[in-house]
């Protein structure tokens, strides 16, 4: 895989399963920097998964991520939990 000098992250042939539950299969894109990059897809399709996997939160079972050297990624849950106070 060619890491262009515009991409911040690129993944190549993702898969990831969950016991006998194949969560990520063959998936690839590439982020380049000053670009907004949408992951759109159904309910348990695999979105936070492949995220968590380009952030280097979680790791593959298959397939290659490239993150620009010096990349910092930050991630937001799905669903916010704040204190009561605040």
């Amino acid at each position: 895989m060619t890491f262009g000098s515009d991409a911040a992250v690129q993944v190549h042939d993702l898969s990831v399963h969950y016991g006998s539950v194949q969560a990520v299969r063959g998936a690839s894109f590439h982020a380049t920097f000053g670009a907004i990059t949408a992951v759109l897809g159904p309910n348990g399709a695999g979105k936070t998964t492949l995220l968590r996997i380009a952030a280097g939160r979680t790791e593959p079972d298959a397939g290659d991520v490239h993150r620009k050297r010096g990349l910092s990624v930050g991630l937001l849950a799905q669903e916010a939990h704040f204190d009561e106070v605040f």
